[in-house]
């Protein structure tokens, strides 16, 4: 009988000891699925070799969501201004953020978009723009919802994707090609396009790239503008010359900072990044370019 006692209690304790064991480790797995969830995606592994001396965030995580673009005129997040983090010139130059500013060198890799796509079929096109956060693949769906909340594999992300306007033309042939990102409090997808309303960042930085799928091209910011999500810039249809100019003429008169393009806007067409802002209600920063092939 005491033999039988003795050994219920050696059970009983290994059960408590296996429980004090298993328990701690199954909350750790737990806790590891759901940081897994939450990082955002790295793009690295598909990022085409002309942009290989740019680094990213290997381990961003995204913070809070400070609202969202969409078709004009769709409401932004909840929160407010005073959630947001002023981003200045000296945050990118502190960040060992380096961008490809090399633009002598001529290499063939649109077959790396072509990898890209065949990752994502929705993929139209990879963008930097030289020191920042920006260097992503970008997508375009049949409308402007699709990729708010998920990653560049559809799968859920509040990070979202950066994504192009659905009534653009994929191959950026229109005149106003809109690309739409978060603004992140992480400082990643567009949040360093509010960069550009920092006149010492504005007045050295206005390179990028842009990879189509006809070749290389070199991205060029004239116009920084704080407007309402529902503002001019989003328009998208121009039948006339004479409505390109008047969209062009616009752009200076309401530019925070702006710079003379050396090149006929009407011809080339623009480039346009959108991202929230809070200045007032509905902002949205927007930063404007044009794109000039590699020859």
């Amino acid at each position: 009988m005491k033999q039988e006692k003795t050994k219920i209690k050696v059970a009983e304790g290994l059960l408590i000891g296996a429980i004090v064991i298993l328990v701690p480790l199954f909350l750790i797995c737990v806790v590891a699925l759901f940081l897994d969830y939450e990082k955002e995606p790295v793009y690295t592994d598909y990022r085409p070799k002309i942009l290989e001396n740019v680094v990213v965030e290997e381990d961003a995580v995204p913070g809070d969501e400070i609202g969202h673009d969409t078709e004009n005129g769709t409401e932004s997040g909840t929160e407010t201004a005073e959630d947001e983090e002023t981003i200045t010139a000296s945050d990118a130059n502190n960040s060992g953020i380096k961008g490809n500013s090399s633009n002598g060198t001529n290499h063939s890799n649109v077959d790396c978009l072509e990898d890209v796509k065949k990752e994502n079929s929705d993929a139209v096109a990879w963008i930097i723009i030289n020191d920042t956060n920006i260097d992503y693949p970008v997508v375009q769906a049949k409308d402007n919802e699709y990729y708010l909340h998920r990653d560049f594999h559809k799968k859920s992300k509040k990070a979202g994707v950066p994504f192009m306007d659905y009534r653009c033309e994929a191959d950026f042939s229109g005149f106003n090609s809109i690309l739409y990102g978060h603004n992140m409090k992480s400082k990643t997808m567009f949040a360093h396009v509010n960069l550009f309303k920092d006149k010492e960042f504005f007045d050295t930085h206005s390179e990028g790239v842009l990879v189509l799928s006809d070749g290389v091209y070199d991205i060029t910011i004239f116009a920084v503008m704080v407007l309402p999500s529902d503002g001019f810039v989003y328009e998208t249809v121009f039948l006339s010359a004479k409505e390109k100019q008047a969209f062009c003429d616009k752009i200076k008169q309401n530019a925070k900072y702006y710079r003379e393009p050396a090149v006929d806007l009407t011809e080339t067409g623009i480039i346009t990044l959108s991202t929230c802002s809070y200045e007032f209600t509905n902002a949205r920063t927007v930063v404007l370019g044009y794109a000039t092939k590699r020859v």
